[in-house]
């Protein structure tokens, strides 16, 4: 059975799963080069069905992430740019639909938005509506982790801003089935409110979200946490937004809008008037959280509302999880959503009582939807067969030795191929050089995890400012630590052999003290923690030899490792994007497949 995800929207991705097994796996804008890409991913079908020689028409079913279609369109012109090249005629009659929206608020277009949905994807992508498969946007949040997961029996924990009516939800899963045991509305999302947050200090939603988890280390919650609270939050087992709760806001979102007394800096009254349904609701909180922050905490240091938010998202997701945490099967937990890129909120999980087992889906955000709507359709199909437990995260695109060099020679850069390029590279590290990575395929998820990275030696915390002015980034939190798994104890408090979230960067530790201000100081957070990713041999040999060769001259274990791309740009993927990040000082060294380019080094092309 060949399942192909789609994923189409911010964090645009596809997946194909062929007889049960990963086939590939891959995100838009790393094949677009448009970070934070919104639309369908043309690319991302092309390259995964490339990957196994398959035909769109091969395809036996197509799974995308939502069941209420009316939800996920928004609205007409909305869904016709997301999923047109072309077609002006359909946007004027998407435009028109849109205009008798706003003239008829009371209008319920939820039924015409749905038909409309599946006239655009048949006749943009050539899929017929037959073959769709609609899985609801959380239950694919839970296979993506479940099924990546090497366990047979787990307890599934979702949260993101919101998806078919939902922030979050509990799942059990036990074999192939996953079954919901609890569902968290969207009025209660925790993920949209640190989303709130993250637009009034001046940030990207759905992009700098992680800034502010690192800015947070720098600021005092006690200021602003119990603001926060008092607005969202929990009252024993019941759960609360204060915004929420207005009669006309439940009633007439529009009405509310219009006649309320409410600034509308961020969201437009046509706006609201064109959406249907809930999805008023909440675009309007969206808007009172503004006026909130901007109303109570104007006056706060940008730190401390960062350390606010972040207090108050750790404490609802645990107060949340403690009221299912004695039905965890075996203290065996799978995370997946966009709140669990904050790592500092998997950390206050992996730390609960009852939790022995973490696994976060590599790509916890909406890409991992169409890897996880995929192995839901496969599993409910002729079944998954053997378990694609997600060993290899490196489901992107990898480029052959030759067709590297054939780059680097059209690129007209020196370059050489030692017999021992670990060696030379160490000794480079060693000396203080910045390397950029480029091996193998590209990673799966926004982490990058050795084969798309940037290394540096970890012991001086400079490198992090001068790392944040080469990538002209605003980074608050410094970059992880690569450690090798023999020697991951000696440095991260309560680690246990096998933590897989550490794998792949996904949780935080604290910093044993004898080597935060040492060993990896250029690692280490304001409050003493680190995001690691814990090196396997099996994950990635290469990558391990090079830490190990490494190691042999310094007697660290360890490489600080950030993501191979210039500022606001996705990570690189093909060879031409890094060589580009070399040529405008991105890193000292390209070590890319077995080449080294060198600024220093002059001669031949090839050693």
């Amino acid at each position: 059975m060949i399942v192909l995800g789609i994923h189409f929207g911010h964090g645009a991705a596809a997946a194909l799963v062929v007889d049960g097994r990963v086939v590939a796996a891959i995100e838009e804008e790393k094949l677009n080069r448009v970070k934070g890409f919104v639309g369908y991913p043309f690319m991302a079908v092309d390259y995964v069905l490339g990957q196994s020689d398959v035909k769109i028409g091969d395809v036996d079913r197509v799974a995308i992430d939502a069941e209420d279609l009316a939800e996920f369109s928004y609205c007409f012109i909305h869904l016709a740019k997301q999923v047109f090249r072309r077609g002006r005629f359909r946007r004027l009659v998407a435009h028109l639909l849109d205009q008798y929206q706003y003239i008829r608020p009371t209008w319920d277009s939820s039924a015409m938005l749905a038909r409309y949905f599946g006239e655009l994807f048949e006749s943009t992508t050539g899929i017929s509506r037959e073959r769709i498969e609609r899985v609801n946007h959380h239950l694919a949040h839970a296979a993506s982790a479940f099924y990546c997961s090497p366990w047979q029996e787990a307890m599934i924990l979702t949260a993101d801003g919101k998806g078919d009516g939902l922030c979050g939800g509990v799942f059990l899963g036990r074999g192939e089935k996953i079954s919901r045991i609890d569902a968290l509305p969207d009025c209660y999302s925790i993920g949209q409110f640190y989303q709130a947050v993250t637009k009034f200090l001046g940030y990207r939603v759905n992009r700098h979200e992680g800034k502010i988890t690192g800015l947070a280390a720098l600021g005092d919650s006690a200021k602003t946490y119990p603001l926060m609270w008092d607005i969202l939050g929990w009252d024993g087992d019941r759960m609360y937004n204060r915004l929420y709760e207005s009669d006309d806001l439940q009633h007439n979102p529009v009405n509310f809008y219009e006649c309320e007394e409410v600034a509308k800096s961020f969201i437009s009254t046509r706006y609201v008037r064109y959406l249907n349904g809930d999805l008023r609701k909440y675009a309007v909180v969206h808007q009172l959280y503004q006026n909130f922050l901007a109303q109570n905490m104007d006056d706060f240091a940008a730190e401390d509302l960062a350390a606010g938010v972040q207090r108050l998202a750790e404490e609802w997701i645990a107060t949340y999880m403690r009221r299912f945490i004695d039905r965890c099967p075996g203290g065996r937990l799978c995370l997946a959503g966009g709140v669990f890129a904050n790592v500092k909120v998997n950390q206050r999980i992996h730390e609960m009582a009852g939790v022995d087992q973490l696994f976060v889906q590599p790509a916890m955000g909406d890409a991992g939807c169409a890897l996880g709507a995929a192995l839901h359709v496969a599993a409910n199909g002729e079944g998954l067969r053997e378990r694609p437990a997600l060993t290899n995260v490196y489901q992107g695109p990898g480029y052959g030795d030759d067709f590297i060099e054939s780059r680097l020679r059209a690129a007209d850069l020196p370059y050489r191929r030692p017999t021992d390029p670990d060696r030379d590279i160490a000794r480079d590290l060693h000396q203080g050089k910045i390397v950029g990575r480029y091996a193998e395929h590209t990673e799966w998820g926004p982490r990058a995890l050795g084969n798309r990275s940037i290394l540096a030696r970890p012991t001086d915390k400079k490198i992090n400012a001068e790392l944040n002015n080469r990538l002209r980034r605003t980074e608050f939190m410094p970059f992880a630590p690569a450690i090798l798994a023999e020697y991951a104890g000696d440095y991260l408090v309560g680690y246990r052999d096998g933590d897989l979230a550490a794998r792949y960067m996904t949780v935080t530790y604290e910093i044993c003290a004898a080597k935060k201000n040492a060993d990896i100081a250029a690692a280490v957070h304001a409050d003493g923690t680190a995001r690691p990713q814990v090196v396997h041999r099996e994950d990635n040999p290469r990558l391990h030899e090079l830490i190990a060769a490494y190691h042999r001259l310094s007697g660290i274990p360890a490489l600080v490792n950030t993501s191979f791309n210039m500022h606001e740009e996705p990570m690189v993927t093909a060879p031409d994007d890094a060589i580009r990040a070399f040529r405008v000082g991105a890193v000292d060294i390209l070590y890319i497949g077995p080449f080294i380019v060198d600024r220093l080094y002059e001669g031949r092309h090839a050693e």
